[in-house]
């Protein structure tokens, strides 16, 4: 028996199978109320390391973020996000979703228990959000199912805006964590460079070892002594070469035009002339009135009186080199016996230098650590003053229009083709069975 024979035939059937569709579709659609979907948008600001400069780097920071970008979900769907946006929003005092009112046949016959406000409105804000991020970014879609559409909104709005403020939250309570820690290793890398300066200072004085500019002081006496020593010997060498000339001259092996420059005073230069000048006048003597003459007796007594006068001078300043040159002398053996004896105390500054050298190294090296130590803090503290939110809302909330699935005159369409459908199928199922009773 076909198909079309069993629907003509079982017309009620299949009418008021369809009818029964429809009615039941049009008490689903009465009953139960709309669902609405607002969603939001953010994006977040992951923390980048700093200092990442080769390829590798850079590449396991954005492996690094993007696993920071997929944990920020749970962050968004967590206890402390939820629990504030229930308590801004006293949703549990909302019948939507807290303080849901027990069914008429609860009440009667005593069913259901009576569950905390606040657990109800949790797992109803659990079940009502949505969460996701787009592929190959930092934007997070953060969508609420609500009946009421303007609740639905707020919420979006609101736990956007509090996981922005816990995760702020959180990030200021590491940078703060992490302040605190380094202000407390800088203080005992203060106190380590102070200990270590004071070891240093304590034996330089036990060791006797003073330093001046930089430089210690016994090897500056020593520079300073061997300096006076090569000028006083180099000042007993010239006076030496002076008596050699002035006692060359007064013997007559040279003339008193051999005298050093330095010699060659105003008084010997006097002298020098007178002489010159008498012996010149013998000259004259000689040519003009002969050897013989009583005024050639003259003339060489003037000569002598001059040489006399010469010699004299000269003995003078014999004298008086002599006494410089001892002084030299003098001067140039105390600068070695001071400087032979700081010779010896520089063998025992040597010895304790290297001690010396091994804690101004370890003062160096706690105080490389300790600048280190300081410049991270400071870097810290600045950070914190230029911290980023972690995130920033870029799409807020909107108030959606129309309810989520599919429009009410679709479902009555769907529920008329079901009605047909099932009602031919009983129709035919009909006739099958009549049909077999029959025979």
């Amino acid at each position: 028996m076909g198909l079309t024979v069993s629907v003509r035939r079982n017309l009620p059937l299949v009418a008021a199978t369809a009818l029964l569709c429809i009615g039941l579709t049009v008490l689903y659609l009465v009953v139960v109320s709309p669902t609405f979907v607002a969603t939001g948008r953010i994006l977040l600001q992951p923390n980048e390391p700093r200092g990442a400069s080769t390829a590798q780097a850079n590449r396991s920071s954005r492996e690094t973020a993007a696993m920071e970008a997929e944990s920020q979900i749970h962050l968004l769907t967590s206890r402390a996000v939820f629990d504030r946006v229930i308590a801004a929003e006293n949703l549990d005092t909302n019948p939507l979703f807290g303080a849901k009112p027990r069914g008429i046949l609860s009440r009667i016959l005593g069913f259901g228990r009576v569950d905390d406000p606040h657990a109800l409105a949790l797992r109803e804000l659990e079940r009502s959000i949505s969460v996701g991020r787009l592929q190959n970014s930092f934007v997070m879609t953060i969508g609420v199912r609500s009946e009421n559409r303007d609740l639905a909104v707020r919420l979006v709005d609101a736990i956007m805006s509090t996981y922005i403020a816990e995760e702020a939250k959180a990030r200021a309570g590491i940078a703060g964590r992490a302040g605190t820690t380094a202000e407390r290793r800088l203080g005992e890398l203060r106190a380590r460079v102070r200990d270590a300066e004071e070891r240093v200072e304590r034996y330089r004085r036990d060791h006797g070892i003073v330093t001046t500019g930089g430089q210690p002081l016994l090897e500056q006496q020593i520079a300073q002594l061997s300096t006076e020593l090569s000028e006083a010997n180099a000042k007993t060498d010239q006076l030496r070469s002076t008596l050699a000339h002035i006692q060359r001259v007064q013997s007559g092996a040279a003339d008193l035009d051999a005298l050093p420059e330095a010699l060659r005073t105003g008084t010997i230069e006097t002298l020098r002339s007178r002489f010159a000048l008498t012996r010149q006048n013998v000259a004259n003597v000689d040519a003009t009135l002969g050897p013989r003459h009583p005024q050639r007796r003259v003339a060489d007594a003037e000569v002598n009186e001059a040489r006399q006068l010469v010699d004299q001078e000269l003995g003078n300043i014999v004298t008086a080199t002599t006494a410089e040159l001892e002084r030299a002398r003098a001067v140039a053996a105390g600068a070695r016996m001071r400087l032979s004896g700081l010779e010896s105390e520089l063998a025992k500054y040597n010895d304790a230098a290297v001690g010396l050298r091994e804690l101004t190294r370890e003062v160096d090296a706690d105080r490389a650590i300790y600048e280190s130590v300081l410049a991270r803090s400071r870097e810290l503290s600045e950070e914190g003053r230029l911290e980023e939110e972690p995130a920033r809302i870029i799409s807020k909330a909107t108030r959606p229009l129309d309810p989520v699935g599919p429009p009410p005159l679709l479902l009555v369409a769907a529920a008329l083709l079901l009605g047909l459908g099932l009602g031919s199928a009983l129709a035919w199922l009909r006739d099958q069975l009549r049909g077999g009773g029959r025979s």
